[in-house]
């Protein structure tokens, strides 16, 4: 009989191993007190689709009063569905919350398994021995998700939870020989002893045992149904606490966008700063682009009629410093200087004003764009997305280019690095390429079946790396650009959906310019003077 058992329910997941859903499977439909079985559940998805994305479900069963904890074991997602995730919930009823799924993430070249059907979880049920034997226990999937990915050259999934048939099984649990052969023995002693005259004192000893029998279980009842509320509750709390926390890291994110756009605002003010100070050293106390007295002609405060001609006319005493060879150098620093602050002030004002009007773009951010020979500032790539239509960056396939204008570079590159969280699988800080950076891959993963979603910021920091002006080169300048081959956004919060964004793209622009230091600029100037009055 028990073979004949096992045959029946071994044929049931064979029937239905092609329907759309889960199914259940156990390696041993029937046990004894004390053995074990494998419960496997299998997902099956239409052939039209490239593979399964992730599920979430519960595990229900009905095994009557067993104690859970001694009958259902070692629960897990099987491999490649086995990623972070949050444990399930052991119940009376059920495994709850259940969450499987796999990446499919081309960029970084990792592929899902496509393998259909596949097994993807497993618990193991032992029948306990002081149960006894002659019952069944039920076994049935409850979906909430189910994923599935539409071609192997696309991260984009689609939900075809509508589409699932449940999967359902059973396990008998019958009694051991040697339990019914003393069952037998006991059934034959006890029709002996129903042939003796009825003793009235144990016909009311049964009765109060069958009461108090009664008693435990509408007791147990109780304490069932009191529990439904607690479980309620702590649901309630869990949820609150997730919503807390999902709070404070869209506070974290506000914080973080708000330093970020601090930091160029801060970066320009100290370069006006040093242009102020090149200015001064160079041409002498208040001259300057804003003076009142003119950035080269004259001097401050009140004047007196000199004798002689020339462009000192107006002035007390002739300075050094207003020499022909001190004009010119001071004109082409203050020049240099400015169109520097122009180029980072446009850079700044495509980053903050219109990167949100367009599909996608990527910025280029120079913490400080005019150097002196040996100064160094860091250079930071930005992808840029129209966050009124799409979630978040998936990933970023670019190139910086660098024409230096025949200045070798390509030893001022140091500490590249990807930024965190564009750092994800399969991704690379590129390879040096004629003074820039060729084949920079970046990216994250928003895969919310397994509770992981991508940082929404716009835009977002993805590469990074520090420049350092070589000390043996005169004034030059790197004009630094990008090339993008890929940008991929995701659609929304909760999908893995992702789409490109490459049309219509802007790319990155910027100018790093190499200037003699101020105290150099100064003493050329002073010395071209001296040798003038000395011829």
């Amino acid at each position: 009989m028990r073979t004949a058992i096992a045959a029946a329910f071994l044929v049931a997941p064979l029937a239905s191993a092609q329907v759309v859903g889960l199914s259940i499977h156990a390696d041993r439909p029937v046990l004894m007190p004390g053995e074990s079985a494998l419960v496997t559940v299998t997902a099956t998805f239409p052939e039209a689709y490239y593979a399964l994305a992730g599920a979430r479900f519960d595990f229900r069963f009905d095994d009557g009063d067993l104690d859970p904890r001694a009958a259902w074991n070692d629960y897990r997602a099987l491999p490649p569905f086995d990623g972070p995730q949050t444990p399930p919930e052991l119940t009376e009823v059920g495994i709850f919350g259940n969450v499987l799924g796999q990446l499919n993430f081309p960029p970084a070249m990792i592929y899902a398994d496509p393998t259909n059907p596949v097994d993807v979880w497993e618990v193991t049920f032992t029948a306990p021995l002081g149960a006894g034997g002659g019952y069944r226990v039920d076994m049935l999937t409850d979906t909430h998700l189910y994923d599935v990915y539409i071609e192997r050259e696309s991260s984009t999934s689609i939900r075809i939870t509508d589409l699932v048939t449940e999967g359902e099984a059973s396990i008998f649990v019958v009694p051991a020989p040697a339990s019914a052969a003393v069952l037998a023995l006991g059934l034959s002693a006890t029709r002996r002893r129903r042939e003796r005259p009825a003793r009235p004192q144990f016909t009311a000893a049964r009765a109060s045992v069958k009461a108090a029998r009664a008693s435990v279980k509408a007791t147990r009842a109780s304490v069932k149904a009191a529990r439904t509320p607690v479980k309620a509750a702590r649901s309630s709390v869990k949820a609150a606490r997730t919503s807390v926390k999902a709070t404070r890291t869209s506070v974290k994110a506000a914080r973080t966008s708000v330093k970020a756009a601090r930091t160029p605002v801060k970066a320009t003010r100290t370069s006006v700063k040093a242009a102020r100070r090149t200015v001064i050293a160079v041409l002498g106390p208040g001259t300057g682009p804003g003076s009142p007295c003119g950035p080269i002609r004259r001097m401050c405060g009140p004047t007196e009629p000199a004798e002689g001609r020339g462009p000192y006319r107006n002035m007390r005493t002739p300075p050094a410093r207003h020499s022909p060879v001190g004009r010119t150098l001071g004109k082409t620093m203050i020049r240099t200087t400015l169109a520097a602050l122009a180029s980072t002030a446009a850079v700044l004002a495509t980053t903050t004003a219109s990167h949100a009007q367009m599909p996608g773009e990527v910025v280029i951010e120079i913490d400080q764009p005019v150097l002196a020979p040996g100064e160094s500032t860091t250079v930071r790539l930005w992808a840029g997305f129209d966050s009124t239509r799409d979630y978040a960056v998936a990933g970023v396939v670019t190139s910086l280019l660098a024409d230096s204008g025949g200045v070798d570079v390509s030893a001022a590159w140091s500490d590249v690095s990807l930024v965190h969280p564009m750092a994800g699988p399969g991704t690379t800080i590129g390879t040096p390429d004629a003074g820039g950076y060729a084949g920079i891959i970046a990216g994250q993963i928003n895969f919310p079946v397994s509770g992981g979603t991508a940082d929404p910021s716009d835009p977002i920091a993805f590469w990074e790396a520090t420049f350092t002006a070589p000390t043996d080169a005169s004034a030059f300048a790197v004009d630094l650009s990008t090339r993008t081959d890929r940008f991929d956004v995701y659609i929304e919060r909760d999908s893995s959906r992702a789409e490109p964004r490459l049309d219509g793209l802007t790319e990155g622009a910027g100018r790093i310019t190499i200037v003699p230091a101020p105290a150099s600029g100064l003493v050329l100037a002073l010395g071209l003077a001296a040798m003038r009055r000395r011829r």
